[in-house]
């Protein structure tokens, strides 16, 4: 496998469960009704995402982006807890032998804190998570979900380098905005395998004229 640049205006689709293989197929063979658009790939959570699943999605022809665990809805932010995230999020990229140092992304999941968490709580735990990212050689992306309580300024400070506005209605990144955009509402895709519940995603460029990256198959 490889990491490459995702091109403006592909399509991506995450979900949280897993893809058969017969389900891959068929999700690299569908296109959108009313259009000539096919996905070019999909978003899988580190949490399940197996070997053999990301080699049955490559071989399909689905591009593959990684997103890390999705957080229990009111989790507390802290710098413990953001290096520990960090640490499960290398291994398992590691384990899924995800290449090293070719820009290859791994998504940090930010969405619905406790209600009276602080904006450096936030910080301290974005910090933390992307240390452990940056020094495994991967790039560590935010995706800002509901109840982030950052301005734009405070977002942009993150030490993440791109970020990916979530279907909830969220605030700008000062300076350099968003390179990934989650649609709304959550589709239901009448694959020939039958209904795939997803929500799709639209890849952009960001004022830093910054694009997403996806592995794909050598």
């Amino acid at each position: 496998m490889k990491v490459v640049p995702a091109s403006v205006g592909a399509v991506f689709c995450d979900m949280l469960t897993p893809l058969s293989v017969h389900t891959a197929l068929a999700l690299a063979d569908f296109t959108f009704p009313g259009t000539r658009t096919k996905p070019t790939g999909v978003i899988r959570y580190l949490e399940n995402l197996t070997p053999q699943e990301l080699a049955s999605n490559l071989a399909s022809g689905l591009a593959v982006m990684l997103v890390g665990e999705a957080p229990p809805n009111y989790w507390v932010p802290s710098a413990q807890r953001g290096t520990l995230d960090g640490q499960r999020q290398v291994a398992r990229a590691k384990a899924l032998s995800i290449p090293q140092g070719q820009g290859a992304e791994i998504w940090v999941d930010l969405e619905v804190p406790a209600p009276d968490t602080t904006a450096l709580q936030i910080a301290d735990y974005s910090k933390a998570d992307c240390q452990e990212i940056l020094s495994a050689g991967f790039d560590p992306g935010g995706y800002v979900g509901e109840g982030i309580p950052l301005s734009p300024e405070q977002l942009y400070l993150l030490p993440f380098l791109g970020y990916w506005h979530s279907l909830s209605n969220v605030q700008p990144v000062a300076n350099v905005d968003y390179k990934m955009i989650q649609l709304f509402p959550t589709q239901a895709l009448q694959l020939m395998t039958g209904p795939l519940s997803v929500d799709l995603n639209i890849v952009q460029r960001d004022k830093r004229l910054r694009l997403p990256t996806m592995i794909v198959a050598e």
